[in-house]
């Protein structure tokens, strides 16, 4: 039994959470913990040198948290899209701001949420995404 658990672990898709948010990451664990293998990361700056020790599938930024403002985060999402093209990124804000999430789909996020109240209802199709990816 043990053995496929590890199996179906290490065959997951494997998501960094960029928050230091404790609401936001617990509901994303929630949300997200049976379909893939999460990681939280603190900070945007910490994502790439992660990369190293989790090779990750994809990245769920929230926009908020990151101590910065919404643009100068996008504009970082922006330049990592540019070098990992193969990711699955998803931004993530409390806003409700339809020109950030337009900008967010600008730069190449896949997907730009809103989170006013329910994470696991708004990530309903990030699975679909990253398995059809």
């Amino acid at each position: 039994m043990r053995a496929v658990a590890t199996s179906l672990v290490q065959s997951s898709y494997r998501v960094a959470v960029v928050s230091p948010d404790a609401i936001a990451w617990d509901e994303l664990q929630t949300a997200l913990s049976r379909s893939f293998q999460l990681r939280q990361i603190a900070s945007w700056e910490q994502v790439t040198p992660s990369m190293m020790e989790f090779p990750m599938d994809g990245v769920i930024v929230d926009i908020d948290s990151q101590g910065r403002s919404a643009m100068e985060v996008l504009n970082s999402v922006a330049e990592f899209r540019r070098a990992n093209t193969d990711l699955l990124i998803v931004t993530l804000t409390r806003r409700p701001d339809r020109d950030l999430r337009l900008k967010a789909a600008q730069i190449g996020s896949d997907r730009s949420k809103d989170r006013p109240t329910s994470i696991p209802k708004k990530l309903a199709g990030v699975t679909p995404m990253i398995s059809s990816g």
